[in-house]
């Protein structure tokens, strides 16, 4: 079991990451989906690192944000989105975020080489309970 889990360990190179505070947190109505399937194109050069693709959320529905190869910002760190139940009840969420060394957000970097998700339809309709916490996750699967 254990060669099997560790054929499953490919690593990518991420940035630095960091938090989301507090006030990047905004209530929804409802969760997000699971992550979509994205296959990561190769790393175009050294300095690349890797974002994983996740949803934003538009207001009155969920938008996919697809995954890319970008150079980081120098200093910065990437604060992966994050929702959760607040003490009393309500559910928030914060985008994901590139952030400066003083915590404010800065302006993301263009993708080098984006991807396509393997799922169409990016509309998701209310009726999804929500979890205690929930993270962005690494939805992606290298390219053979």
């Amino acid at each position: 079991m254990a060669a099997v889990c560790a054929a499953c360990g490919a690593s990518l190179p991420h940035p630095n990451e960091s938090k989301q505070p507090e006030i990047a947190f905004a209530e929804i109505p409802y969760p997000p989906p699971a992550a979509h399937v994205e296959t990561i194109p190769p790393r175009p050069h050294a300095g690349a690192v890797w974002i994983d693709g996740g949803w934003l959320w538009q207001g009155r529905r969920w938008v996919w944000q697809p995954g890319g190869w970008v150079d980081a910002p120098a200093g910065a760190t990437f604060a992966k989105w994050a929702s959760k139940v607040t003490p009393d009840g309500r559910l928030v969420f914060a985008p994901s975020a590139w952030r400066a060394q003083d915590g404010r957000e800065i302006p993301s970097p263009p993708s080098i080489l984006p991807i396509h998700s393997s799922t169409a339809g990016d509309d998701v309709k209310p009726g999804l309970k929500p979890e205690e916490t929930q993270t962005g996750t690494r939805g992606s699967a290298p390219s053979p």
